[in-house]
């Protein structure tokens, strides 16, 4: 059973400088309403290009050894 759960979120301006902090414990976590929406990381993603050399490449190292 899960005795303590506090959340403490900062949020900072461009700068470094702490703009806010929030602190949520077990029953305002419990309140808040989240989304089931995924998002895609479009930059993680590798081109067909970039899969192709790499595989490339590592079968060129395994031949050496």
């Amino acid at each position: 059973m899960l005795k303590t759960n506090n959340t403490l979120v900062l949020e900072f301006d461009r700068y470094g400088v702490l703009k806010s902090k929030k602190f949520y414990d077990k029953d305002a976590l419990n309140k808040m309403k989240f989304t089931e929406m995924k998002t895609e990381n479009n930059l993680s993603k590798r081109s067909f290009v970039e899969s192709f050399l790499s595989s490339v490449k590592e079968k060129m190292y395994n031949r050496r050894k």
